[in-house]
């Protein structure tokens, strides 16, 4: 069964959510809009929109790591892995 572009932006919108939720747990010293606001401004967030790369169907754990690695080669965090 294939998936709608309308199911595409509800699964990839949920995923951003839990991204949040999940960074925010790790780095309670970050409010969720500061965390959304630096998701948002990444080229994985902008890859997970592109529907046509499929990462969309990535769980939020991957996802998370993909930006780490963004934020860790933009000097913006270190490789800890708690942050």
């Amino acid at each position: 069964m294939a998936v709608d572009k309308y199911g595409k932006q509800y699964c990839i919108n949920n995923l951003v959510m839990m991204i949040v939720e999940t960074i925010q747990m790790k780095r309670p010293d970050l409010d969720s809009n500061t965390i959304l606001e630096q998701f948002t401004r990444s080229r994985t967030y902008g890859l997970l929109y592109d529907t046509e790369t499929g990462l969309w169907t990535e769980g939020p754990d991957y996802i998370i790591g993909l930006w780490r690695e963004e934020q860790t080669q933009m000097g913006l965090f270190s490789k800890h892995p708690q942050e």
